[in-house]
């Protein structure tokens, strides 16, 4: 098997099988899609807490819209970005509501209008801090709220740790897999940008996810 010589086509190639393994009920007990799927539970129920009903809402790495489609009654105005166009397609034959729209597209190569809410689960895994940080600069929003996988957690005793090496692992047509941050890290960058930090769920010693709230 050829290996993928970019961003695009490494997610082209991925995300709807990636999506099938976690997400599906038929495979529930897959090694460590409960991580995943603990995200998405848990990043719902708090969106649905917080969100207001007009609010333009607009999240990054969107997939095919899992994410979106458990949110739909609760937003004004929803706009998902992924740079997977096989993704957007599939969420765009699946979806049934007006209030939201998808777009394939870089994100580091577009520019965002101003949103009362920044989303993005599993995105921040895939940068590095100085595009994390060029990422940041290009928002406008008071509220961000994203999963980062915690440094600290994923050591050689935890299972993640071999997973990341497996699955995760660079290719060697380009530097590109999936990293870690500290908190220390996550809470510097959202300072450096105005926002205060609230740590919603923690990382534990089985799911190194966490979920923060940017606020400003």
């Amino acid at each position: 098997m050829s290996l993928p010589n970019s961003p695009v086509t490494y997610w082209e190639e991925k995300i709807l099988h990636w999506e099938r393994l976690r997400y599906s009920q038929w495979l529930f007990f897959y090694p460590l899609s409960w991580t995943v799927r603990s995200r998405l539970n848990s990043s719902v129920k708090i969106i649905k807490k917080r969100l207001q009903t007009d609010w333009l809402v607009l999240e990054l790495g969107c997939g095919s819209g899992i994410f979106a489609f458990n949110i739909a009654n609760e937003v004004g105005h929803y706009l998902g970005v992924d740079i997977a166009a096989n993704a957007i397609a599939l969420a765009k034959k699946k979806n049934r509501h007006t209030q939201l729209q998808f777009l394939a597209a870089d994100i580091m190569k577009i520019s965002f209008e101003k949103k009362d809410v920044v989303i993005f689960l599993g995105l921040t895994d895939w940068l590095e801090v100085e595009q994390l940080r060029e990422l940041f600069s290009k928002l406008h929003t008071n509220n961000v709220f994203f999963s980062y996988t915690e440094t600290k957690v994923v050591s050689s005793w935890n299972p993640y740790y071999y997973y990341r090496i497996i699955m995760d692992r660079k290719s060697f047509k380009y530097s590109y897999r999936a990293r870690n941050y500290s908190e220390v890290e996550i809470r510097k960058l959202l300072k450096d940008f105005g926002y205060s930090v609230e740590i919603i769920k923690p990382a534990t010693l089985l799911n190194p996810g966490v979920l923060v709230w940017g606020k400003k």
